[in-house]
């Protein structure tokens, strides 16, 4: 017996009707299932530091969660209180005032099965307390990968040509002709300069009438925001561009996406050229004519 309880553990056993060895190996099962928690909680903590908002389905392939299913994994996501709290819409940035240079909406019900045939653009505020700076990104609609982007401490249209110039380096000239370029009616996307060199590479134009006609534009916005920039050290221009170069590669090299089969978006390009085009998934955008 048990001075201390005042009771044998043998009696405790067979009161409760388990075995002293059933009893153990329960014992061993629950202090499993605590370590392998607490590994999965590391994992999940080691990953927000390069992704901090990212989402729990994406954040269970990206950490390389093997340890539980996707559903367990977000039950422990949710009862350890380690789920983002939705973030608050950001203000936008579209100064549509004018009739120059209107273009009509190319991408309704537009099927695509390659790379380099549409593009999405965007300009955005980015406010915090060392003042207001203004991004602009374009983003290859099918491998999802943001191909150009820039930051600056005003509205120029120079500055959207500059993110424009970083597209043509990663594609190639050559790449571009007939691709459809698809933004809202932003005074830097219908500006002179802007235009021209456009319609220099062969590049169709495509103009949203409503925010919902561009909102896969504005939805990669968000995710630099909110999900990477807010994180990191903006205090001033140089340190905005530092960070917004960061922020893209995290998403366009690390971030894996489910429409792309779990791929990256660098990883999804590259998979690409291993299928022939035939065979390459269809992705058929919202027809809003409908």
């Amino acid at each position: 017996m048990d001075k201390t309880r005042g009771f044998s553990m043998n009696a405790l056993y067979q009161h409760i009707g388990i075995s002293k060895q059933g009893y153990h190996q329960g014992e061993k099962r629950w202090t499993a299932r605590i370590d392998v928690k607490e590994i999965v909680k590391g994992k999940v903590k080691e990953t927000r530091k390069v992704h901090p908002r990212i989402g729990s389905r994406r954040l269970h392939k990206t950490a390389g969660i093997q340890e539980m299913g996707i559903t367990r994994f977000e039950e422990l996501m949710s009862t350890e209180g380690l789920t983002m709290a939705p973030k608050r819409k950001w203000i936008g940035g579209t100064d549509s005032r004018g009739k120059k240079h209107i273009y009509p909406n190319l991408t309704n019900g537009l099927k695509l099965q390659d790379i380099n045939k549409l593009v999405v653009g965007d300009l955005t505020y980015l406010i915090n307390n060392n003042g207001t700076y203004y991004l602009t990104f374009l983003t290859d609609v099918y491998s999802s990968r943001i191909v150009g982007w820039e930051g600056a401490e005003d509205k120029g249209s120079e500055h959207a040509g500059t993110t424009l110039e970083k597209m043509v380096d990663l594609r190639g000239e050559e790449n571009l002709k007939g691709m459809i370029h698809h933004t809202d009616k932003g005074s830097e996307y219908r500006s002179d300069e802007y235009v021209e060199r456009l319609l220099d590479l062969g590049i169709q134009i495509s103009m949203a009438k409503t925010c919902l006609e561009n909102g896969y534009a504005e939805r990669r916005n968000g995710i630099i925001k909110n999900d990477y920039l807010e994180f990191m050290s903006c205090g001033n221009i140089k340190e905005v561009r530092c960070a917004l170069d960061e922020a893209v590669y995290r998403y366009n090299h690390l971030l894996h996406q489910e429409r792309l089969g779990n791929r990256t978006p660098v990883e999804f390009e590259a998979w690409l050229q291993t299928v022939p085009l035939d065979q390459h998934p269809v992705l058929e955008l919202y027809d809003f004519q409908k």
